[in-house]
């Protein structure tokens, strides 16, 4: 865009999805209005847009039932094109359609798209960790692995949300001690986002380690008084079933309702 104004409505949206909490879903989304109204062709936008929308269905703030959670998806898909009519090289866009692809249990969809997203941006760091999260949960932990710490080498001041794709990446690789880590490291930076609170609930509760489960078991209930582990599990997008089964176990010892 030559438009500076929407130019900086998209950065600073995009930071306020990168804080991954309710809130700052709603001032990105307020953010990247403005930006597809002051430049209406602009594809950037277009792709922050369609990312208001996929985090709107991530999070669980923009449906109720499970076919508006689609509907939700199908919108965000919606602007990813838009953005390729606009420009087909737009790796953002390829890396959303892998994300909503995902969602939709699209697995081989999923993968196709986020390496095409690779391969046009090397070296873009979002769009790694982005890709690295979409690989994660279609059964490619080892590869996602390698793309987040790439992520974290490119872009050292880094959000929070990549150390939970690290240590999802370690703990879909048996390496839990790794994942715990990176799992505390990513709340001391954001102390509000319920994914991570969930991530090393699951681990240390695999790993028998009830009283320290304890802390982010109180966290997870202060974020979402009503988690439900068959609700939280019923909206992942494992490929592997035994994977899903394996998490959902890990919540359930480290005394999270059903």
């Amino acid at each position: 865009t030559k438009n500076v104004e929407a130019w900086e409505c998209v950065r600073l949206g995009m930071a306020a999805l990168n804080r991954v909490t309710q809130e700052d879903t709603i001032e990105g989304r307020r953010l990247i209005r403005k930006a597809l109204g002051l430049d209406p062709n602009y594809p950037m936008a277009w792709v922050s847009q369609g990312m208001c929308d996929f985090h709107d269905a991530d999070i669980g703030t923009g449906y109720s039932t499970v076919a508006e959670r689609k509907t939700v998806l199908q919108s965000a898909q919606g602007c990813a094109r838009k953005a390729l009519e606009l420009d087909p090289t737009c790796a953002d866009a390829y890396a959303l359609l892998g994300l909503c692809s995902l969602s939709l249990e699209e697995h081989d969809e999923a993968i196709a798209m986020a390496e095409k997203s690779i391969a046009l941006a090397p070296n873009h760091a979002e769009n790694l960790a982005v890709a690295a999260a979409t690989l994660n949960k279609s059964g490619k932990p080892k590869r996602s692995l390698e793309l987040i710490k790439k992520a974290m080498r490119v872009c050292p001041v880094y959000p929070s949300w990549y150390l939970w794709v690290l240590g999802t990446a370690c703990r879909l690789l048996g390496r839990n001690e790794s994942a715990v880590s990176a799992f505390e490291e990513s709340i001391k930076r954001n102390a509000d986002s319920l994914g991570i609170h969930v991530g090393l609930a699951s681990t240390l509760g695999e790993m028998g380690r009830q009283e320290d489960a304890k802390r982010p078991v109180s966290e997870i209930l202060r974020l979402n008084p009503d988690f439900s582990i068959k609700k939280y599990i019923g909206e992942l997008s494992y490929r592997d079933p035994a994977e899903l089964a394996r998490f959902e176990d890990g919540l359930r010892k480290a005394g999270l309702p059903d």
